[in-house]
C-alpha cells in the first residue's frame, strides 16, 4: 500500500441469483435461514484467500491484493471451487429436508454468479467497519447489473473484466462480453460457465494415493485455514517463495486453457528438475500428479505419482499430506527411496516454519495491515 493508502488488487462480488423472488414468494423465516446457510458456504470457500468486506443483501463483497495470486487463473479456480461448494450445499439441503414449506421446496431455484474486476482501491473505516472506496470499486458493483443472462442464457457464471484477466488466454467454456455504463464507459471481459466448470471439477476420474499405497509420506501441520493451504500448494509459483528446495515452479495450462487435469507443472530444484502432468484435480481437497525428471541427481525421485491432500485440522489450522508412489517398485528404486527419502523428507519439513510464516503474511497479515492503516486514517 502506498503512502496515500491506495492499493491495487482483485475486487470480487458473489451474488445469489433468484434471491428476491425466493424471499418474497416463500415463508420468510425458513427462507432467511436457507440464505444465511448458503452465504456461510460461499464465504467459507472464498475467505480468507479473499478478504471479506461486507454483505450487500444477497451479495458478498471481497477483495485481494494483486500479489495474492500469481495469475488470475488461480482466482478463477477459487470461484469455481466456491460454486461447487454452493451446488453441493444446495443438493444436501434438498436431499435432507423433510419440510414441505414453499421455501424449502424452492431451494433449487437459487443459483450463484460472480463478477470480478481488478483496479485500485482505498481501504477505509466507516462507522467502525472496514469498507473499500474508489472508481474501480464502483465499477465492480456496476458489473452486477449486466446482460449476461440475456445474451448467454447462463444463470451461473463469472463475468470477469479484461483488467482482471490481465492477458490470460481465453479458455474453453468462456465467451467475450462487454457492458457499457454511464460515466464508466465500456467494460470488456469474459463470461465463464460455472456449471460447466463444476462438471469438469467433478470428473469421474479419480487417482488418489492412500497411505498404505505410498512409498513415502510427509505431513505439514499449518496454522492457517485449509482454504489458504490449498491456495498455496495449487498455485505453482508460490513454492519458491517459501521452499528452500524449489528454485522455480510454474504451471502450463491444458487444452482448455486451465490448470487442472492434463495441465503440466514444471519444477526446478537446482540440482534436479522435473515435469509433471495432473492426473486428478479435486479442489480444495487434493490433486495427483505424475512426475518424471528432466534433469537427474542423487536425490531426484524416479518416475512416480504424487498426491497432495489438504484437510482441516481439528481445533483449527490445516494438515497437508504429501504421498509418493513409484511407477517401478522394483528393488533398485525401492532401495533408493529407502536411502534418499528420509533425507528429502527432513529437508522439506525444515521449511514448515517458513511456510507458516509466508502463509500468514500472504493471506492474513496484508488484510490486517490494510485495516489498521484505514483505522489510523479515519481518526
Amino acid at each position: 500500500m502506498s503512502d496515500r493508502g491506495i492499493a491495487e488488487g482483485y475486487l470480487v462480488i458473489s451474488d445469489i441469483s433468484g434471491y428476491t423472488a425466493f424471499l418474497s414468494g416463500t415463508e420468510l423465516e425458513h427462507a432467511q435461514g436457507i440464505i444465511e446457510d448458503l452465504t456461510e458456504t460461499i464465504l467459507g470457500s472464498l475467505t480468507p484467500v479473499l478478504t471479506f468486506v461486507k454483505l450487500e443483501g444477497d451479495a458478498a463483497f471481497c477483495y485481494a491484493p494483486t500479489e495474492r495470486f500469481s495469475s488470475p487463473e488461480y482466482l478463477l479456480g477459487l470461484l469455481e471451487t466456491c460454486y461447487c461448494a454452493f451446488e453441493d450445499r444446495i443438493s444436501d439441503m434438498r436431499r435432507n429436508t423433510t419440510c414441505t414449506c414453499t421455501a424449502c421446496a424452492s431451494i433449487g431455484t437459487l443459483d450463484l454468479k460472480f463478477v470480478a474486476h481488478r483496479g485500485s482501491y482505498v481501504v477505509r473505516r466507516v462507522a467502525g467497519t472496514t469498507d473499500l472506496a474508489g472508481p474501480d470499486v464502483i465499477a465492480v458493483h456496476r458489473l452486477l447489473k449486466n446482460s449476461v443472462r440475456e445474451s448467454t442464457g447462463l444463470s451461473a457464471y463469472a463475468f470477469v473484466s479484461n483488467a482482471c484477466l490481465d492477458g490470460l488466454p481465453p479458455a474453453t467454456g468462456s465467451w467475450s462480453h462487454a457492458e457499457s455504463y454511464e460515466s464508466l464507459g465500456t467494460i470488456d471481459g469474459r463470461v465463464y460457465d460455472m456449471k460447466r466448470a463444476a462438471e469438469r471439477l467433478r470428473d469421474d476420474r479419480s487417482t488418489f494415493i492412500e497411505a498404505d499405497q505410498a512409498d513415502g509420506e510427509l505431513v505439514y501441520d499449518l496454522d492457517v485455514p485449509a482454504a489458504v493451504a490449498w491456495a498455496l500448494f495449487s498455485d505453482a509459483a508460490m513454492a519458491p517463495k517459501w521452499s528452500s528446495g524449489s528454485k522455480d515452479q510454474y504451471d502450463v495450462p491444458n487444452e482448455d486453457g486451465r490448470v487442472g487435469i492434463d495441465s503440466e507443472r514444471h519444477c526446478d530444484h537446482g540440482n534436479w528438475a522435473s515435469r509433471s502432468r495432473v492426473l486428478d484435480w479435486k479442489p480444495p481437497h487434493y490433486y495427483t500428479l505424475h512426475r518424471v525428471t528432466t534433469k537427474t541427481s542423487w536425490n531426484s525421485p524416479p518416475p512416480s505419482r504424487e498426491t497432495l491432500l489438504v484437510e482441516p485440522r481439528q481445533g483449527g489450522g490445516s494438515r497437508v499430506t504429501f504421498r509418493i508412489r513409484l511407477d517401478d517398485r522394483g528393488i533398485v528404486n525401492r532401495l533408493k527411496m529407502k536411502t534418499v527419502w528420509p533425507l528429502v523428507r527432513r529437508s522439506m519439513l525444515k521449511d514448515t516454519e517458513r511456510l507458516n510464516a509466508f502463509a500468514h503474511e500472504q493471506y492474513l497479515s496484508q488484510a490486517e495491515a490494510e485495516e489498521a492503516a484505514a483505522e489510523v486514517a479515519s481518526r
